[in-house]
């Protein structure tokens, strides 16, 4: 961060470009700067490693700061804007659901958090799972999403012990805030797959779709070596974890 600010890290607003309410000219001083950051930050490999995928989303909170543009970033559930189920436990102010987290449902295991190395009680049969990841045709798929209905949370009980797959309890309301970004989800999907049967507009079928979302050559090599590469940077940090614990 010091060397592409020169101010406090303090400074930064913790933000990446999404989800920011802001005015146009706002906007306008933040983006040329959030450009030039971009492109600096993809020519820099240490900062690349550092930032990871997310780099450009770091280059914008900098050319915020760099910019002057204040950011209101409350937690939630003081947030007006986003809450992020599972991590959070109720919707508070906010209008949007950033599902960028998976969610797995297991019910508690007999067995012991700790003696499962998990930090909280053990999690044992799965019991209901979504992640954006592995929805319709998965985050790398090569064919146009057929937008699908997620499958329903089993219903709510007192007696049930559910845990993430982290280990993490999950209590009523980040239950309820689950099943509430779950139904707003399938009614969406609802309305779009009435219209056309769900093909894109502009496109008469499935067919079309499928023919005109293929990514070229060019992007094939080009996430390729992305994968390539970013594999090549968790293989060197397992390596090195595994080389201080033998220290």
């Amino acid at each position: 961060m010091k060397r592409y600010y020169p101010g406090e890290p303090e400074d930064i607003p913790q933000t990446g470009n999404a989800p920011v309410l802001m005015r146009f000219d706002d906007f306008a001083k933040v983006c040329p700067r959030w450009v030039e950051l971009t492109a600096k930050l993809e020519k820099d490999e240490e900062a690349k490693e550092a930032f990871g995928w997310v780099r450009e989303m770091y280059a914008y909170s900098i050319a915020a700061a760099l910019a002057g543009v204040k950011h209101a970033t409350p937690a939630p559930p003081h947030s007006p804007l986003m809450v992020q189920p599972p991590a959070d436990d109720a919707p508070g102010l906010a209008c949007i659901a950033h599902y960028t987290w998976g969610a797995v449902l297991r019910e508690v295991s007999e067995v012991s958090g700790s003696a499962a190395g998990l930090p909280g009680p053990a999690a044992g049969k799965e019991v209901w799972r979504w992640d954006k990841r592995e929805y319709a045709a998965g985050q790398y798929g090569d064919k146009c999403a057929r937008l699908e209905r997620i499958t329903a949370m089993p219903p709510w009980s007192d007696q049930a012990r559910l845990v993430l797959q982290d280990g993490q309890p999950v209590g009523r309301g980040k239950y309820d805030l689950l099943a509430l970004m779950v139904g707003k989800f399938n009614e969406a999907v609802d309305e779009v797959n009435a219209v056309n049967g769900g093909v894109p507009a502009g496109l008469q079928s499935w067919e079309e779709a499928d023919r005109v979302s293929q990514p070229s050559a060019a992007s094939v090599e080009a996430r390729a070596g992305l994968e390539k590469r970013e594999r090549a940077i968790v293989e060197r940090k397992e390596r090195e974890a595994k080389g201080r614990q033998s220290a």
